[in-house]
């Protein structure tokens, strides 16, 4: 059986807090189901920033807040002949939705690259006997056009598999670019350049550091790469059990290709399974991640950190400002990166 994944990134994405009883309002004519104006439950919100969010209605329709929740448009409704199973928010402009049709042949994928005014709808091939695992996907861009969709599949009597697709053109179609990603306990993919990508991989083991893992060639193949751990949280030959390891591990956030991030937390167990206090390091690089620093969060930080923290870049007149938030955008950490 597939292993529940649990950790940064996909937690974030399909975050069940719910806005009971906002005003809704249809946003466009295109859309498929017109409400008048009303109250109802928004659920599964994601903010992309402190006031945009993306949420789901009762009835699946997309919904859309530009005032943090205050208000809610429609901005779409799931094909009539097919059942909405996940979704992937990244940005106040950029969404895909992945549902099944009804004969249970093909998976569609919509693609929104402007707020939902438009979607693409685009049709994959459903492996046989293949259904979508945990509910969720995974998409990140580097432009209106060009994008991946990661989509984890549990097959029967078979081991869960991970497929990557790519688009060129905003989603209008999806090429396969692997059928079977290797890692499966990972926290998806991310890619900084068209051909250079980064899996962030979920890890039980105190000994096994190399939670990251990179791709030369768009995602064909992928490489496990081990990070520098801080002294403080260093393993010790005498007592393995009790070392710190990284879990969960946040996917890297690219401000450039040369400039990216991530968040993990370090945890142990005392020598009679007593938890030891956490740490939250995060890991950033400017040279396209060649090299990787880490930086300890101060003690403040840590206490305000959880799995749905989050990093992100800013940029300012006198560089690149680092800031680690939580699930609501709250800044509980923040440094300039050179």
């Amino acid at each position: 059986m597939r292993r529940h994944k649990y950790h940064i990134a996909r937690v974030a994405s399909i975050l069940a807090a719910t806005t009971a009883l906002a005003m809704v309002t249809a946003a466009h004519p295109t859309a498929t189901t017109h409400l008048p104006e009303t109250k109802v439950t928004v659920h599964d919100v994601t903010k992309v920033t402190p006031t945009i969010g993306w949420g789901l209605s009762a009835t699946r329709q997309v919904l859309r807040t530009t005032n943090d929740g205050q208000s809610w448009t429609i901005d779409s409704a799931p094909h009539p002949h097919a059942e909405l199973l996940a979704t992937s928010f990244t940005s106040p402009e950029q969404a895909v939705m992945v549902g099944v049709a009804q004969d249970g042949r093909q998976w569609l994928v919509w693609t929104t690259a402007n707020g939902g005014r438009t979607w693409h709808t685009a049709f994959l091939a459903l492996p046989k006997g293949g259904q979508i695992s945990d509910a969720t996907i995974q998409s990140n861009w580097d432009s209106r056009e060009r994008g991946w969709l990661m989509i984890p599949v549990n097959m029967p009597a078979k081991p869960g598999q991970d497929r990557l697709y790519c688009t060129t053109d905003g989603g209008a179609t999806w090429q396969l670019v692997n059928a079977n990603l290797p890692y499966s306990d990972n926290a998806g993919v991310v890619f900084s350049q068209a051909q250079v990508g980064w899996m962030s991989l979920n890890t039980d083991s105190v000994r096994n550091l190399k939670f990251l893992a990179k791709t030369m060639n768009g995602g064909k193949t992928w490489q496990r790469i081990a990070l520098p751990v801080p002294p403080l949280l260093a393993p010790h030959a005498s007592n393995p059990k009790e070392d710190y390891s990284p879990n969960p591990v946040g996917l890297p956030v690219f401000a450039t290709p040369q400039l990216g991030a991530l968040l993990t937390a370090y945890g142990a167990l005392n020598a009679n399974g007593t938890q030891k206090p956490g740490y939250s390091v995060v890991y950033f690089t400017t040279d396209g991640g060649s090299h990787w620093q880490w930086t300890v969060l101060p003690t403040e930080s840590q206490n305000a950190t959880n799995p749905l923290s989050t990093v992100s870049w800013q940029s300012t007149p006198q560089g690149w400002v680092l800031n680690v938030r939580t699930f609501t955008q709250k800044i509980i950490a923040q440094w300039d990166v050179q």
